[in-house]
C-alpha cells in the first residue's frame, strides 16, 4: 500500500495513507448509519493518522520510507535539491495515536543532486532506507543509512550500481527477492519490466 500511494502522489493524485488499525469490526458494523459515537472514533483515529503539517510542500516532494529501521514508514519533505526533512513515525498514547518526531536536514543532499535523482529505499539490508542517488544513465550512488544526519550520518559508495542502459527515469528499488535488500527494478512504457538483483552492490 504504501507504494501504491508514492506512485499516485508522483502522478500528481493527493492522495493519504492513514493508519485504521484502531478501528475494529465493531466500528463497521452499520457501515450505512454509523452511530455518533462510532463516527466520532473513526474521526478521531483519522486525525491521528494524518500527517505532520508541511507549509508549502506539493504532492511531488512528499516522499515514505522506513528511515529509523522499526517497521513504520516515516514521512519525508525532500527539497529541489535532493535535501530531505524527515519525520520519523512514532507510536504515542499507548500505541493508539502516532507522534511525528521532527529530524530537519535528515539528509543535505548532494551538489549533483535533485528531487528528481532522489530514491529511498534499503539497498544494504539493516532495515533502514537508503539514501540513492540516479544518474541519467542509469548509474546509482548510493548513501548508506546510519541513523542520518544528527543520528550517525550516511557512508558514501559511489557507482553502487555501475552504468547500464536505462534512462535515469526508469529505475525504482523494490525487493523482489526476499532477502531484506531493494533491488534495482526497470519499468518501461508497455509495462515490462527488467530486473538486476541486489547481492551486495559495487563497494
Amino acid at each position: 500500500m504504501p507504494a501504491l500511494v508514492e506512485a499516485r502522489r508522483t502522478r500528481g493524485s493527493h492522495v493519504e495513507l492513514a493508519d485504521m488499525s484502531a478501528v475494529t469490526t465493531a466500528d463497521l458494523a452499520e457501515p450505512a448509519r454509523l452511530v455518533p459515537q462510532r463516527r466520532r472514533h473513526l474521526r478521531a483515529q483519522l486525525r491521528r493518522s494524518r500527517r505532520p503539517g508541511s507549509s508549502g510542500a506539493t504532492g511531488a516532494a512528499i516522499r515514505f520510507a522506513d528511515v529509523d529501521g522499526d517497521g513504520r514508514d516515516d514521512y519525508q519533505r525532500t527539497g529541489a535539491d535532493g535535501s530531505v526533512h524527515a519525520y520519523t513515525n512514532t507510536p504515542a498514547d499507548g500505541g493508539n495515536a502516532i507522534h511525528w518526531m521532527e529530524r530537519l536536514d535528515w539528509a543535505p543532499g548532494v551538489w549533483y543532486g535533485s528531487r528528481d535523482k532522489l530514491r529511498l529505499a534499503d539497498v544494504n539490508g539493516d532495515r533502514r532506507a537508503d539514501y540513492l542517488v540516479v544518474g541519467s544513465t542509469g548509474t546509482v550512488h548510493a548513501y548508506f543509512n546510519d541513523g542520518g544526519g544528527g543520528g550517525g550520518g550516511f557512508t558514501e559508495h559511489l557507482d553502487f550500481v555501475r552504468e547500464t542502459d536505462c534512462p535515469g527515469d526508469k529505475p525504482t528499488f523494490r525487493d523482489i527477492s526476499e532477502d531484506g535488500r531493494a533491488d534495482y527494478v526497470v519499468t518501461y512504457d508497455g509495462g515490462s519490466m527488467r530486473c538486476r538483483l541486489i547481492t551486495g552492490g559495487n563497494l
